[in-house]
């Protein structure tokens, strides 16, 4: 899980726009899938804001963006 809880969250980040519990990075047999967890702000990947709650695979090189922060997946 990411997000800002600093105390609860796998991974944080310490940014406003960041909700407690943004969202979610799950890997199954190889594949990855990230859910958002009904963030504040939202969660963008390769430029689709996801509903809160939804889950996408991701590939190699898809951007995804919580709120303002912009990391690619490899």
């Amino acid at each position: 899980m990411i997000g800002k809880h600093k105390d609860l969250a796998d991974y944080v980040l310490l940014k406003d726009t960041v909700s407690r519990f943004h969202i979610r990075l799950d890997e199954n047999n190889g594949r990855y899938t990230v859910t958002d967890l009904n963030s504040t702000n939202g969660t963008r990947v390769r430029g689709r804001l996801l509903e809160a709650n939804e889950t996408t695979q991701l590939e190699p090189g898809d951007q995804i963006f919580m709120a303002d922060c912009g990391y690619v997946f490899y």
